[in-house]
């Protein structure tokens, strides 16, 4: 057993013109054991081989703003994240427990649609932890 492995990084910025397959953007990191979360692509990185749980939250914009995101590992989608919103904001949000080799990625990606936006604020964000080494 080595060291803890856990993270939380909420979005405090809004993003906007989110493009098709790309990273929604988690500024605001509260938590980082392990190092595995990793700021400049907002993803994360196996530090070692295990099972980990991984939970995100996202909100849309108002107004008739349909989002669809993605729980991805290594590209492919393992839990897709859905919010519409038709007069206020909506939460969509998602949690898997997935078994990671080390070095896999695990990001959450706006999937479907573009030019999405996902409102900042720290009412959205992504979480994960190792639950036992493998």
């Amino acid at each position: 057993m080595g060291e803890p492995v856990a993270f939380f990084a909420g979005k405090q910025a809004s993003q906007t013109g989110i493009g098709l397959n790309q990273n929604i953007m988690f500024d605001a990191i509260k938590l980082n054991l392990g190092n595995g979360f990793r700021p400049v692509h907002s993803n994360f990185v196996a530090p070692r081989a295990g099972v980990y749980l991984f939970s995100a939250t996202l909100l849309t914009n108002w107004n008739q703003e349909e989002l669809h995101g993605a729980i991805s590992v290594n590209g492919a989608t393992v839990a897709k994240i859905y919010g519409y919103s038709s007069i206020r904001h909506a939460h969509g949000s998602q949690t898997v427990i997935v078994h990671l080799q080390a070095d896999d990625e695990v990001a959450v990606r706006n999937i479907d649609l573009e030019n999405r936006i996902v409102n900042g604020g720290l009412y959205s964000g992504f979480s994960g932890v190792l639950l036992f080494d493998m």
